[in-house]
């Protein structure tokens, strides 16, 4: 016969969530903060669905900015 109890729990200790990234940043010092935003970031792996959408964006944008310069142009004579 053993001697320990038949209903004994194992207490498993509670993981705490990680820290976000954020939370992080703040508690560096000035160097370590310049050394990581130095740090260069890859790029993003992105589908062509997605790349397609981003460089229809750039030209709506670049059209888009070509319009309103010509109408202040136009309406400055």
């Amino acid at each position: 016969m053993s001697t320990v109890s038949e209903h004994t729990e194992e207490v498993l200790p509670i993981p705490l969530p990680a820290p976000a990234p954020e939370e992080l940043v703040m508690h560096l010092e000035r160097d370590q903060l310049a050394a990581e935003t130095l740090r260069p970031v890859p790029r993003a792996h992105l589908s062509r669905r997605t790349e397609l959408a981003l460089w229809s964006l750039r030209v709506f944008a670049v059209v888009l900015s070509a319009m309103v310069i010509y109408a202040f142009i136009a309406e400055l004579h």
